[in-house]
């Protein structure tokens, strides 16, 4: 599974209040990072896999969105 069909069905789990989903789909998403040595993203990833308030899970699964985004740009642009 890419990064990106994670972080999609993530944002799924989220709209349709589906906790235990969106920990699953968080779970992948911080190792699939930490395997790659993303730190900053497996942090993200870890942190919305650990919280529980809808307004905090909302605002973690655009921090993960965003430093997946930082992650992809960082290797697109390697030699």
């Amino acid at each position: 599974v890419s990064a990106e069909a994670g972080l999609s069905a993530a944002r799924t789990a989220l709209r349709h209040a589906d906790g235990e989903a969106l920990r699953r789909h968080a779970h992948g998403l911080k190792g699939l990072a930490a395997n790659f040595g993303a730190i900053r993203l497996a942090g993200a990833a870890d942190r919305l896999q650990g919280s529980d308030c809808p307004e905090a899970l909302a605002a973690a699964l655009e921090t993960v969105a965003d430093e997946l985004a930082a992650t992809a740009g960082a290797v697109n642009r390697l030699p």
